[in-house]
């Protein structure tokens, strides 16, 4: 896939435009191995190419839960019949190739800016008396 989020993200130096970190690797005379070319003028460091081409395969780690049933011989002495204790994450980590864009978003239109799901991480206590 063409990961257009990305290729924004490495323009040579359009003012109120954020760069992503791997502009840090670009061309100069010190770093002649650098994956990025120099950024000068108005050259288009961001050109469409296949450096910007990516696998869009992907994990993602969208659901877990953890629980604990504390033994009811713990609770008879303060009067709970039943207690657990959990946590729930969701969307927790998504594995990729890609460096821009979030490889679970629609294709139907333009890719555009859409963010990663919100990563939810709940802890909790249920308790009976």
């Amino acid at each position: 896939v063409l990961d257009g989020v990305y290729q924004e993200l490495m323009h040579n130096g359009d003012y109120g435009t954020n760069w992503h970190r791997d502009i840090l690797d670009s061309w100069t005379e010190d770093n002649t191995d650098a994956e990025n070319p120099i950024l000068i003028g108005d050259q288009n460091a961001n050109g469409t190419s296949s450096r910007f081409l990516f696998d869009r395969d992907y994990m993602s780690i969208r659901n877990v839960s953890l629980g604990y049933n504390v033994p009811s011989s713990m609770l008879q002495n303060i009067g709970m019949t039943n207690t657990r204790v959990f946590v729930t994450g969701t969307n927790l980590y998504t594995f990729t190739s890609l460096k821009g864009m979030d490889p679970m978003q629609s294709f139907a239109g333009t890719q555009g800016y859409n963010y990663t799901p919100l990563r939810t991480v709940t802890f909790g206590v249920s308790m009976n008396f």
